[in-house]
């Protein structure tokens, strides 16, 4: 079971920089969107219209290098919106435990 703690807190997404990690044959990447590095921006309304992304795909290859179908899910940029994210990845992991087996 992906645990909330697994990945880094919301912070760390303002750096503009990617969470990638797996579980069983599943892999996933965590992102801003859109993705761009706003840490030093000290505007009140800097995450205003960002989210968090999560991708994923079965593996064994990397994001950049595989050509199989991934799937897009988007999330409040928020620790509320972090804890949906895990939630969603492990039902995503759960439904289809084969699916993610068999790669």
């Amino acid at each position: 079971m992906i645990e909330r703690t697994d990945f880094y807190r919301i912070n760390y997404f303002e750096y503009g920089e990617a969470f990638y990690g797996s579980h069983g044959g599943m892999r996933f990447r965590i992102a801003r969107y859109p993705q761009k590095n706003v840490f030093f921006d000290r505007s009140e309304d800097k995450n205003k219209d960002a989210c968090l992304e999560c991708v994923i795909w079965r593996g064994p290859l990397a994001f950049a290098k595989t050509q199989e179908e991934k799937e897009t899910q988007r999330f409040s940029f928020d620790e509320d919106g972090a804890d949906a994210l895990t939630a969603w990845l492990n039902e995503q992991y759960e439904n289809r435990k084969d699916y993610w087996e068999q790669g």
